[in-house]
């Protein structure tokens, strides 16, 4: 009976946890979007201008102009970026040729559906959070798809029957994390990234104690197409997980050399079946994009002017190292880069790269070390994979950011949480969460 209740209580401990770490992450994320004046260099205002054609069910084509809702609120609101000038604000109408980047929709190459989804979730952010200003509903919407994303991180960490208690403590961590915080705060497909890292998480997980059903091989087979559908750089933890269970069913099959077409055709039905979907999706796309665009994106001022000439192999393997900050190194708005923060941050940053490499010191792996090597593989040839693909195609200096990374902080959460009874762990990873959350509150309020 004692144990019964104390099972009860636990339980009921636990989900209060969660749902306040999960509030507590969300408020930050509001109130940095409060505390943020200007449009987000990072292209907010051509993703603000994507969603409000969205919201009219229309598709970005590349060589679209910007509409002057979205140029009039670039105009009052500004961009934060020194020395980046824009029109002065009035009532219009306005001409995009005036404004930095020509005034063109480049981010028609992204897929539409993180764009449908958040117009289609601005009335109701706007109704219950009582405001009238069109781009803070939007985006607060990043709230909501962060509070969805760290939810469904919980169920894919207890599929992998990871400790309930660590597991909360390291979604604490994740969710007051500078670029989380950051891309939740703005108007970004970025925003969804949580969300779809946690979903392929929760779709592989049954993977690894049988092989999948026909229903679960279209059901991943799904979910990939999904994910990527969100945003192409989601296929970067398709491919994580995918490498992971090849890895994990080889080492708890050590003959699989002497078959290793049988083997093949044992992980096919779930990591490939995974990240097929992804692949499908990106391909589909890509082929949609390109029949329906005005122009070619190369000709656009934007890419334009980051036009490289030659090779640029030494530019292109060095960004093989840029998304291993994937939770910390945002172009941080000034609330996220207070002095009081540095050490969380700098711990923050150790705390993920740790959980991933701890694998190199281990003899005989157990199954989240190998998830994360898989993870920080993926992250290293992911960094030089997309500048690469940015050269193809854009004959451009990559910039590749760590934003691109977010999608596997879920699957590096799963590898912190690890280890039951680990109380030194435990503890360390609550501390940093705790010092993050605080210290990033100080900074936007």
């Amino acid at each position: 009976m004692n144990r019964l209740v104390a099972r009860f209580f636990g339980s009921w401990m636990l989900l209060l946890a969660l749902s306040l770490v999960v509030l507590c992450c969300c408020s930050l994320a509001a109130l940095n979007s409060r505390s943020m004046k200007q449009l987000s260099p990072i292209d907010e205002g051509v993703h603000l201008d994507y969603v409000d054609r969205a919201s009219n069910l229309e598709i970005s084509r590349t060589g679209d102009s910007m509409g002057q809702n979205s140029l009039r609120i670039t105009a009052c609101k500004g961009i934060s970026l020194p020395g980046l000038v824009v029109p002065p604000c009035g009532p219009g109408p306005f001409v995009p040729a005036e404004f930095p980047g020509g005034g063109f929709q480049y981010e028609a190459q992204q897929p539409p559906l993180y764009y449908l989804a958040t117009a289609s979730l601005r009335p109701v952010v706007q109704f219950f959070a009582g405001t009238r200003d069109y781009t803070m509903s939007l985006r607060l919407t990043g709230a909501i798809w962060l509070a969805i994303g760290l939810i469904v991180l919980w169920f894919a960490g207890r599929k992998f029957e990871v400790d309930e208690w660590t597991l909360v403590g390291a979604i604490f961590v994740a969710g007051c994390a500078p670029n989380v915080i950051y891309y939740s705060s703005i108007v970004s497909n970025d925003a969804a990234s949580i969300l779809a890292g946690s979903i392929a998480a929760l779709a592989i997980a049954p993977c690894i104690q049988s092989p999948p059903s026909r229903q679960r091989t279209f059901a991943l087979f799904a979910v990939g197409f999904a994910v990527a559908m969100l945003k192409p750089m989601n296929v970067l933890p398709l491919g994580a997980l995918a490498l992971f269970l090849f890895v994990l069913q080889a080492s708890q099959n050590p003959k699989w050399r002497d078959e290793p077409r049988r083997f093949f055709l044992q992980w096919l039905p779930g990591g490939g079946s995974l990240v097929a979907g992804g692949g499908v999706a990106v391909a589909t796309w890509y082929l949609i994009y390109s029949h329906i665009g005005y122009v070619d994106p190369k000709t656009m001022p934007v890419f334009a002017g980051l036009a490289i000439s030659g090779f640029p192999i030494a530019t292109i393997f060095s960004q093989g190292s840029a998304l291993l900050g994937l939770a910390t190194d945002s172009a941080a708005s000034p609330g996220l880069a207070q002095p009081s923060g540095v050490l969380f941050r700098v711990l923050t940053r150790a705390l993920f790269l740790t959980a991933g490499l701890a694998g190199l010191l281990s003899v005989r792996r157990t199954w989240d070390q190998l998830l994360g090597l898989a993870t920080m593989l993926v992250l290293i040839v992911g960094g030089i994979g997309i500048s690469l693909v940015f050269w193809l195609s854009l004959k451009m200096d990559p910039g590749v950011g760590s934003r691109y990374g977010l999608p596997l902080v879920p699957l590096l959460v799963i590898v912190m949480a690890a280890h039951k009874g680990n109380r030194l762990r435990q503890l360390s990873i609550w501390g940093i969460g705790t010092g993050l959350f605080v210290t990033t509150l100080i900074g936007v309020t």
